[in-house]
């Protein structure tokens, strides 16, 4: 407990470092929103170092990367789970670009596989996409339709590349982000975490 609350306390004075609070000396509520941003940014930031700096000490750097990047291609438009606690956050990261791509990369995947999951992929980034969560959630149909349109076209390059791609091993290390990122979009998940599904429908 003591531990965290020390590095939020100190996410909280870099922020102040890097902000002026003169600038905002007469719109102290401007000066919170922007405080909060940076300090997102800084724990964010923070986050992913630690995954990268843990990753290149056990020798998996690049298996990560390839897995992170799979991830976040699917996920910038599919959306899907956030961890609410940033422990909870690093330690799931930690877990998924870390270990799993240790645990894998040495899996090697055919092009039959490749289709089989990418064929899954599809189907859950058609059926479930976007995804959203209580903090995020996405309201307007059209809007939803049109990332959905975006999730399946990000999906399919994303198969071709990992179809054309030599490497038996990055092969895996993509369908194993990809897979992460289906998911995290699942109403499943959302069910066995006790998270509140399609949180749009709440505004509209």
């Amino acid at each position: 407990m003591s531990s965290t609350a020390e590095r939020i306390t100190f996410t909280e004075k870099l922020a102040d470092r890097l902000i002026s609070r003169e600038r905002y000396a007469e719109d102290e509520e401007t000066y919170l929103k922007v405080k909060y941003g940076v300090e997102v940014i800084l724990i964010n930031v923070i986050k992913i170092s630690l995954v990268y700096i843990l990753a290149l000490l056990i020798g998996v750097f690049w298996q990560t990367l390839i897995t992170h990047l799979a991830f976040v291609v699917l996920r910038r438009y599919s959306f899907g789970l956030h961890a609410i606690k940033s422990l909870n956050c690093t330690i799931t990261s930690l877990l998924m670009f870390v270990l799993g791509p240790f645990l894998f990369q040495s899996i090697p995947s055919t092009n039959w596989v490749v289709v089989i999951v990418f064929a899954l992929v599809l189907f859950n980034m058609f059926r479930y996409a976007p995804s959203d969560t209580e903090s995020l959630p996405l309201i307007g149909l059209e809007e939803r339709n049109i990332l959905k349109k975006k999730a399946m076209v990000c999906t399919i390059v994303l198969f071709l590349i990992t179809l054309l791609v030599p490497s038996a091993e990055m092969k895996t290390l993509i369908m194993l982000g990809s897979v992460y990122q289906v998911i995290s979009i699942h109403p499943l998940m959302y069910k066995l975490l006790n998270r509140r599904y399609r949180n749009y429908e709440s505004y509209e």
